[in-house]
């Protein structure tokens, strides 16, 4: 998914960033968006278009955690358009990472997550320096996508400082 020289910035951009964060942050941030908390939005711009069956992936959005910070990803939204799919089929498979790796249970999906004016509620805590992406493939042996069908996201959220983020 990602190449050798990103691979490597991004493992050692955060073994830094391991070395450096305290052990202790809260564990109940995931659960409410602290009054004092930076809502974030990213969306897929533009909506990607599939590559060929078996061709690799497309990515649909990163986002990157601030230094510093921490965040809170608690809406997501992954959708077809334009035909072509069906929930399900695995004729397409989404997936999303964090800093190169697959996340456990988001890894292989097969079927929409949430719609834009109904976001599915997820719970993903990331910490300084965190990558997350989206990606999209049409695996080998599946149909093409119709002409014009593309696929999109978005995730809602928060960021908090790291510093308030800690047990005292």
């Amino acid at each position: 998914m990602v190449s050798g020289d990103i691979a490597q910035q991004i493992l050692q951009s955060k073994l830094a960033s391991l070395q450096n964060a305290p052990s202790n942050v809260r564990s109940d941030l995931a659960s409410y968006q602290p009054a004092d908390a930076h809502p974030f939005q990213v969306n897929s711009s533009p909506f990607a278009s599939y590559l060929a069956p078996g061709a690799g992936t497309v990515e649909l959005l990163r986002f990157q955690v601030p230094q510093g910070m921490v965040a809170v990803i608690n809406q997501m939204v992954i959708v077809a358009i334009g035909g072509g799919f069906s929930d399900g089929s695995g004729n397409v498979v989404w997936r999303c990472w964090l800093n190169g790796t697959g996340i456990d249970g988001l890894e292989n999906i097969t079927a929409h997550i949430g719609d834009f004016s109904s976001p599915a509620t997820v719970q993903i805590v990331l910490t300084e320096n965190d990558l997350f992406i989206i990606t999209a493939e049409v695996p080998a042996g599946q149909n093409p996508m119709p002409p014009g069908a593309t696929t999109g996201g978005r995730i809602n959220g928060w960021t908090y400082p790291l510093a308030k983020a800690v047990n005292q």
